[in-house]
């Protein structure tokens, strides 16, 4: 494990076998997102990724005001993709084919409930996770929907950080 701090504070970027090319900036580097994203980039080469993940701060908090499910539902998805993954052993191929623009209400009707626990309880994100890319190895008629370019539309205009 690879672990680079640039203060006290903040965990900047974490090599780990199930955390490749996650970044924590603290919230001084979130209330920049643009600049944090060229920093990274210069510094990590993060555009060369393909991927990253950047897990906000402790305590910070998108929705302040609380989710108003309506609203939520109604939010516009202007370019869905459905991705389609071929290939074996390791070697995958992903194409992903756009679809009409649909809302998240409409998407949430195609989704499938998430998995819950022998309890009844949802299971964690990182076992909904893991279950994903399992699914995406062996149930292949699984084509996965998600939406592009639909910048800040789970934040509050109130919130000044991100």
């Amino acid at each position: 494990m690879f672990v680079y701090t640039s203060s006290a504070e903040s965990k900047i970027f974490r090599m780990a076998e199930k955390e490749d090319n996650v970044f924590y900036p603290t919230y001084e580097e979130l209330s920049d997102l643009p600049g944090y994203i060229q920093h990274i980039e210069d510094t990590y080469s993060a555009h060369e990724f393909g991927v990253i993940k950047i897990i906000p701060p402790e305590g910070w908090n998108p929705r302040p005001g609380g989710y108003n499910e309506e609203e939520i539902n109604n939010i516009l998805i202007e370019r869905p993709l459905e991705q389609s993954i071929f290939g074996t052993n390791g070697y995958y191929q992903i194409s992903a084919t756009p679809l009409t623009a649909m809302t998240v209400g409409e998407l949430r009707a195609k989704s499938i409930p998430t998995p819950t626990n022998k309890d009844g309880t949802p299971i964690s994100h990182e076992d909904l996770e893991g279950r994903f890319w399992r699914d995406i190895n062996t149930n292949r008629s699984t084509k996965p929907i998600y939406e592009v370019d639909v910048p800040l539309t789970m934040i509050d205009e109130s919130v000044q950080v991100w």
